[in-house]
């Protein structure tokens, strides 16, 4: 199993990262890989998707996009952080 990252410090922010085994939207409860909860600074990552389990590269890659919304969201760059194509990269 790859490293998995428990928390990042994002200048005053304390991040915790939560693996959970499914992550719902919460606006149409549907199964997501993600979530950035800025409210309590907490990022959730998927270790299930839709009933597949993930692999770790998948896990990984799902953390990082997740951490890349934070960054945008304290920035204050909501147009960038709506973009999923350039937080996937």
């Amino acid at each position: 199993m790859k490293k998995r990252f428990k928390s990042f410090e994002l200048g005053s922010y304390k991040f915790t990262v939560k693996y959970v085994k499914t992550v719902k939207d919460p606006d149409t409860n549907e199964d997501i890989l993600g979530l950035c909860d800025y409210l309590d600074s907490t990022i959730y990552v998927a270790t299930e998707f839709k009933g597949q389990k993930l692999n770790d590269d998948a896990v990984l890659h799902n953390y990082y996009h997740e951490a890349a919304h934070a960054i945008m969201g304290i920035m204050g760059r909501q147009e960038l952080n709506g973009d999923e194509i350039f937080i996937d990269h």
